[in-house]
């Protein structure tokens, strides 16, 4: 039965990689460098087809670094998967086609605790990481990073929730505070000039103009009050709604892209649903949900940009209409439940082309995923090249197709 099953997938594979990529990627030749100073490691091939002069702008954006409370001896203050994060931040400096902003969607750190001095040194170590010379080129290179929290950075962890709410996260009223008051800098402000607005109830909600696009940025665990404290998930979804249709009544023509940590929809059990996923915090808020996408999709918005789930993920619940990409690979222990072809770490990109049409490709390179021996944050060596896994044109209107590992190398 397992060998008639792996035979269907692999002429869905075949299938698809005729519908969808055309060809495969060529592979690359290998590079040999110190693990530890990876530079070049991303395939020399992975732009070749696009060319620099037909893109408007481009960005990137992942999210889950943070690694788990039982590594000390692997990580720094920072929590981060240090190895994986500073191979994609290198990475991204030396693409062919250098992006505008690097969104970072949340879980930076492990957080999850009332101790307003441990997210806070955990916030602080990442920072002053990421702005050292020596660990990448990113601070100097250009590219704006723009960072948004996550459930790790807004919500703490009950120890033993009652039997009838046993949501384990909860948001922390703190935590808000903590964030703006020392990852300001990686926000968009006011001076930039991009006609920024604020959310009313949280201003880690906010949205802002580039060229001919229109970015919604939400904190997906927005502490309303002490009425609603428990509720993870939350967001303002009557101020997302009134800015997106806003902006499309405004400019007809330009890409919208709504982004946060937490997904609107999740695959459970080979269905796209959000119902079961509501119940183990792996989606926004179900009644948010159900204000949002409608409007999303009658706005036109083009793409959904998450994280959250420790997994890459395209889906597209009305065919032609807004695209969802999970990009929750960034170095986070994978899900439990994804077989070995779909487990990667790396980066999304979408391309914003002069044409009007919108490209996505996703990036990675196939680690090992076991938290036993904690082979997930072991440096590999730099010859296990970062490759194309994914690439789409997602313009809206399109037929989106899913991910499929089949279709690209795994080494």
């Amino acid at each position: 039965m397992k060998k008639i099953t792996r035979t269907l997938i692999a002429l869905v594979g075949i299938l698809l990689l005729t519908q969808c990529n055309n060809s495969k990627p060529e592979t690359p030749a290998v590079v040999t460098e110190n693990p530890w100073s990876c530079t070049s490691t991303l395939d020399p091939n992975a732009e070749a087809d696009i060319d620099t002069k037909d893109v408007d702008f481009s960005f990137v954006f992942m999210g889950c670094n943070r690694t788990d409370d039982d590594l000390p001896a692997t990580t720094n203050k920072s929590t981060a998967n240090v190895f994986q994060l500073k191979r994609t931040f290198n990475e991204v400096c030396g693409m062919k086609i250098k992006p505008k902003f690097f969104f970072f969607l949340g879980d930076l750190v492990l957080g999850l605790k009332t101790d307003t001095n441990v997210l806070s040194s955990e916030l602080k170590a990442w920072v002053q990481q990421f702005q050292a010379d020596t660990f990448s080129a990113m601070p100097n290179s250009g590219i704006r990073m723009v960072a948004v929290p996550g459930n790790h950075e807004m919500l703490y962890k009950v120890a033993n929730p009652p039997k009838n709410f046993p949501k384990e996260e909860r948001p922390w009223i703190a935590a808000p505070a903590i964030w703006r008051s020392i990852m300001q800098t990686f926000s968009i402000q006011a001076p930039d000039d991009y006609g920024i607005s604020y959310c009313a109830i949280d201003s880690l909600t906010y949205s802002f103009n580039y060229k001919n696009t229109h970015f919604v940025l939400v904190n997906t665990d927005t502490y309303y009050n002490s009425k609603d404290s428990i509720i993870p998930g939350l967001v303002p979804a009557t101020w997302i709604v009134n800015d997106i249709t806003a902006a499309r009544q405004q400019n007809s023509k330009q890409h919208i892209f709504v982004m946060g940590h937490k997904p609107a929809q999740i695959i459970y059990k080979g269905k796209l649903t959000p119902q079961h996923a509501d119940s183990v915090d792996d989606i926004i808020n179900l009644d948010s949900v159900n204000v949002i996408w409608p409007a999303m999709e009658k706005n036109k918005v083009e793409a959904m940009l998450t994280a959250h789930r420790h997994e890459f993920l395209v889906t597209q619940p009305t065919e032609g209409k807004t695209t969802q990409i999970i990009a929750g690979n960034g170095g986070s222990l994978y899900e439990s439940h994804l077989p070995d072809s779909n487990q990667f770490f790396g980066y999304t990109k979408i391309y914003v082309m002069k044409n009007g049409h919108v490209l996505a490709r996703s990036f990675g390179r196939i680690t090992p995923g076991s938290k036993k021996n904690n082979s997930y944050v072991t440096p590999l060596p730099c010859g296990d090249l970062t490759r194309l896994r994914y690439k789409d044109n997602i313009t809206w209107g399109r037929k989106v197709c899913t991910f499929n590992p089949l279709l690209y190398p795994q080494k």
